[in-house]
């Protein structure tokens, strides 16, 4: 953990004093005290409660994640006769044991920021119960074979799907005869 220079030490410290005001029960005198104190020891406890930051290049794969499945969910979503959504076409979200920070920022850009409100997704709380990272990728690639389109016909659909089971376990192609 870095030291703070006394600005920083005063400046956050007096952040946490109008917090102590604006929020009595939510614990910012301990802060305050850790900060205007020096209490370089301390100062993780000051930080616990931030997550870790998602790198600019995470951000961006859960954006292009949530357009490709837009892309997927199109036709079906702008059918006037709004079919049943296939399950396959649903988006599964993000592993929250394992990709925590990926499915937050996925969260926070569906819930917190309003976007994408109108795709459909395999559960509630997007919380896929496997990863899903190797998946996105696979079909993502898939993708941007088909040019990163908005408007896939239904074979590029189907390819794009197609990437969601995973090469080892696909069945194999019987050959021609």
């Amino acid at each position: 953990m870095r030291n703070f220079t006394d600005f920083e030490r005063l400046s956050l410290a007096i952040q946490f004093t109008l917090l102590e005001k604006v929020d009595p029960n939510g614990g910012w005198e301990k802060f305050k005290q850790i900060l205007s104190r020096g209490y370089t020891r301390e100062y993780p406890n000051v930080w616990k409660s931030l997550d870790v930051e998602v790198e600019e290049s995470d951000c961006a794969f859960v954006v292009d994640v949530l357009t490709m499945f837009e892309a997927i969910q199109r036709p079906i979503l702008d059918d006037p006769k709004k079919p049943r959504m296939p399950s396959a076409r649903m988006c599964p979200g993000f592993d929250g044991d394992g990709e925590p920070q990926l499915l937050g920022y996925f969260s926070y850009l569906v819930e917190g920021a309003g976007s994408w409100t109108n795709l459909i997704f395999t559960m509630p709380d997007k919380n896929s119960p496997t990863p899903t990272r190797s998946m996105y990728s696979r079909m993502l690639a898939q993708w941007a074979q088909c040019g990163k389109k908005s408007n896939l016909s239904p074979a590029e659909i189907a390819a794009i799907l197609a990437e969601r089971i995973h090469p080892e376990n696909r069945a194999p192609l019987k050959p021609k005869s």
